[in-house]
């Protein structure tokens, strides 16, 4: 994120096999925030058709979050 005074900031630091990207996907919305690696890394990016299979064979998934 940039400040109003054109300061960088970083919200988190995310860890190896961390989830990232799945707000916009249960709300449908927007993504609200950018990512950056600071290191080589490897994405799987899924389409919605695949994570919509994947919830529907495997709801406890979707339901996760909520326990």
């Amino acid at each position: 994120m940039v400040t109003e005074q054109g300061n960088e900031y970083s919200m988190a630091h995310i860890m190896p096999g961390v989830v990232i990207g799945e707000i916009a996907y249960l709300d449908e919305g927007d993504r609200t925030h950018d990512a950056q690696s600071l290191e080589h890394s490897t994405l799987v990016r899924f389409t919605k058709d695949v994570l919509n299979n994947a919830t529907a064979a495997y709801p406890v998934f979707y339901s996760a979050g909520d326990a």
